[in-house]
C-alpha cells in the first residue's frame, strides 16, 4: 500500500474510533491508530483485574476486542471479542462495565 493510502485509511479509522468511543462514553487516555489497527488505553479497570489497565482494540480482521494489560513483553489478556460488524455497547463489557 502507498503511504497516501495508509494515511487515508488511518484517517477514516480515526473517525470511526472517535464515533465508537463517544458512543461508549469513554475517553482514551493513550493509544494509536494506524491504517488497519487501533489500540486505545482506557481510564478504568475490569472486575477481577484491579491492578491492570484495560484497552479497547480494533483490527481489520477481527474487529473490536477488550483486553487487559500485562507486563512488558507479554501478550494482552483478551477479555471479550465483539467482532467486526458491531462495536461494544455499554452493557457488553465482560463482567459488566469498566469501572472508572
Amino acid at each position: 500500500m502507498s503511504s497516501e493510502y495508509d494515511d487515508f485509511l488511518a484517517g477514516v479509522l480515526r473517525g470511526y474510533v472517535r464515533l465508537v468511543t463517544g458512543q461508549l462514553g469513554f475517553r482514551p487516555e493513550r493509544g494509536y491508530v494506524q491504517a488497519t489497527t487501533a489500540y486505545l488505553e482506557l481510564d478504568g479497570r475490569l472486575p477481577g483485574f484491579p491492578d491492570r489497565e484495560v484497552a479497547l482494540l480494533w483490527d481489520d480482521r477481527g474487529g473490536w476486542a477488550a483486553a487487559v494489560e500485562t507486563h512488558i513483553g507479554e501478550d494482552l489478556i483478551l477479555q471479550a471479542w465483539f467482532g467486526a460488524k458491531s462495536f461494544p455497547g455499554r452493557g457488553r463489557w465482560p463482567g459488566g462495565r469498566v469501572r472508572c
